[in-house]
C-alpha cells in the first residue's frame, strides 16, 4: 500500500466558526475528512522516525493523552470514529516520506489521515449541502465547528489581512533583499563564516533557494554560504527581453562569485527534478 501526499494552498485554511464556501460550479460532491495536524517546530531534511520535533496542531505532544479519539459530526449525526492507532499510516511515517525529497519548514502543517465514514463511503453518499453544520473533535484538542455556506455567499479570502511571508518576486524587490549580479537584480544570500570553504546552492525548477534550509543550517559553522535564486527562479525577476539558458546562468554564476568574493572557487549544488 502506498502514501498518497496531497497539497494545499495557505489560502484554504479557515478558522472556528467561519463559512464553509461551495463552489457548486466546480464540483456537486462536496465531502468531509477529519485529520489530526502536526505543526513543523524545526527545519529538516530527511527525517528519520526516531526524530522527536513534532507537536500535533497546536498543543504540545507531551500534554495530550497517548491516543487520541478522532469523532465527526454532521447536523449532530455521528460520522466518523476511529483512534490515532488506527492510521494505516502513523505520524512518523508520514513525516519520512514527507521529508524523503523535500526539507520541512518550521510552520508547516501536516494532515495525517482521516477515518472511515466520509461522505462518499455512505450508500446512497452522503454529501454536504447549505447550511450543513460539520463538527470535528480529537481528545485533548477540543470540537472544531463550521457551517457550510449559501451557494450565493460572498467569497472573502481576498480580503484578509495580507500575510508577512513575501510569496511574490516584487515584495523581495521592494524590501531591498536583490543583490545586483551581472546586470540582473537577483535574490543572493551571504551566510556562514567568512572564511570557510564556498558553497552556493540554486534551485533548477522555479523554487527559491529556501529547499536548501536544512543543509545550510548544518554548514553555515563551517562554510561560506551563497544561496543564489537563478533569474526568473524563486525569489529573482526575470524580464521578458531576457533570453534563459543553462549559459546565462553559469555566466551569472561566474558573476555571483565576484560578488561573493570567492574568485570563481566555488561548489555549486543544484536541485533540479520533474514530476
Amino acid at each position: 500500500m502506498h502514501r498518497v501526499i496531497l497539497t494545499k494552498r495557505a489560502t484554504s485554511i479557515i478558522g472556528p466558526r467561519d463559512q464553509i464556501l461551495l463552489h457548486p460550479n466546480f464540483t456537486s460532491t462536496f465531502d468531509y475528512e477529519e485529520e489530526i495536524e502536526v505543526i513543523v517546530l524545526k527545519s529538516d531534511f530527511q527525517i528519520s522516525e526516531e526524530n522527536d520535533v513534532w507537536g500535533p496542531v497546536a498543543v504540545p505532544k507531551e500534554t495530550l493523552p497517548a491516543n487520541q479519539k478522532i469523532q465527526t459530526f454532521v447536523n449532530q449525526e455521528k460520522r466518523q470514529e476511529a483512534t490515532l492507532n488506527e492510521l494505516i499510516f502513523n505520524i512518523p511515517k508520514l513525516i519520512v516520506t514527507i521529508s524523503a525529497a523535500q526539507t520541512l519548514q518550521v510552520g508547516d502543517v501536516l494532515a495525517t489521515g482521516t477515518p472511515t465514514g466520509i461522505g462518499f463511503g455512505f450508500r446512497p453518499m452522503k454529501f454536504l449541502e447549505a447550511g450543513d453544520e460539520i463538527s470535528g473533535s480529537v481528545t485533548g484538542l477540543g470540537i472544531l465547528t463550521n457551517r457550510i455556506a449559501s451557494s450565493d455567499a460572498v467569497n472573502t479570502t481576498s480580503e484578509r489581512e495580507e500575510s508577512y511571508i513575501p510569496v511574490a518576486n516584487q515584495k523581495a524587490f521592494f524590501n531591498s533583499r536583490l543583490t545586483k549580479v551581472n546586470g540582473k537584480h537577483l535574490f543572493y544570500q551571504r551566510l556562514g563564516v567568512e572564511n570557510g570553504p564556498p558553497v552556493s546552492f540554486t534551485h533548477g525548477l522555479g523554487a527559491p533557494t529556501n529547499y536548501f534550509q536544512a543543509l545550510i543550517t548544518k554548514l553555515q559553522s563551517t562554510h561560506s554560504l551563497h544561496p543564489l535564486d537563478m533569474e526568473g527562479h524563486g525569489l529573482s525577476p526575470t524580464s521578458a527581453l531576457s533570453s534563459l539558458s543553462i549559459a546565462s546562468s553559469a555566466q551569472d554564476f561566474h558573476h555571483m562569485s565576484e560578488v561573493a568574493g570567492t574568485n570563481n572557487d566555488v561548489t555549486v549544488i543544484v536541485i533540479q527534478w520533474a514530476v
